[in-house]
């Protein structure tokens, strides 16, 4: 037999013998995955919540929250906090979420399919009633805001040009106290861009206003992870994860 043969024959063994081997570990590793919720698979990269336990807290998948928790008799308030996601670090979220512990509180951790503020607004503010009122502490025409929000259920809209979220909370108190709404819906600005110390403000605002108003059930979420930031700060967060408060259930 020729010498060329001979290491022909001896790469092709190699080969043989190394794509067995690769199978069989993949094979095994894939099946052992299959006992490990899907949530917690390492395969899952940004998405895998690998850093909380299986029993941290309720996990709602893509369908709107509304659609997943029980339903109530009383008006409600529904609240997206831009930039507001579940980061790596557990201890960070547990502190964020404090911040409602001496009020009746559900916590979860909803999955959100897509990092725009205008994805989650159509998904969870969507509604069929007549005396639905959005707010917003800014330009009706950003994205269309306006247009869009009026297409899925809001035919009364406010729009406040430059307002703070602190002010926006004092408006929010003035049209609850008027009680002519059903449903009320506000997509905060403060944390847009990514201010811890302007979402833990925010969050705050929010705890005392419905603890004022214990009577109205308030579904508080994120919009998305933090996104106009650094690239090494937006990578301490899941990319489809957001956080959930449901305040007075």
């Amino acid at each position: 037999m020729k010498m060329s043969q001979k290491i022909n024959i001896a790469l092709f063994s190699s080969f043989v013998v190394t794509a067995v081997s690769g199978a069989f570990i993949w094979g095994s590793d894939f099946l052992s995955n299959q006992n490990v919720p899907w949530h917690m698979q390492s395969g899952i990269d940004e998405d895998s919540l690998s850093t909380y336990g299986e029993n941290d807290y309720r996990l709602l998948d893509k369908r709107p929250v509304i659609a997943q928790i029980n339903r109530s008799q009383k008006k409600q308030v529904l609240i997206l906090v831009d930039s507001w996601g579940v980061p790596h670090d557990k201890s960070k979220l547990e502190k964020e979420f404090s911040i409602f512990n001496d009020i009746p509180h559900d916590f979860a951790i909803h999955h959100r399919m897509a990092n725009r503020t205008k994805h989650a607004e159509r998904v969870e503010y969507r509604r069929d009633s007549s005396d639905a009122l959005f707010l917003f502490g800014g330009d009706s025409l950003e994205f269309g805001r306006s247009e869009y929000m009026q297409e899925i259920g809001y035919s009364r809209r406010l729009f406040f040009q430059k307002c703070s979220d602190s002010l926006m909370l004092a408006k929010l108190d003035s049209v609850m106290s008027d009680g002519a709404f059903s449903t009320i819906a506000w997509t905060t600005q403060g944390s847009r861009y990514s201010s811890e110390d302007s979402l833990m403000s925010t969050l705050k605002g929010i705890r005392n206003l419905a603890k004022e108003h214990s009577d109205v059930r308030f579904v508080v979420q994120g919009t998305h992870r933090p996104i106009l930031c650094s690239s090494e700060y937006k990578r301490t967060f899941y990319e489809h994860w957001v956080p959930t408060v449901v305040l007075n259930p």
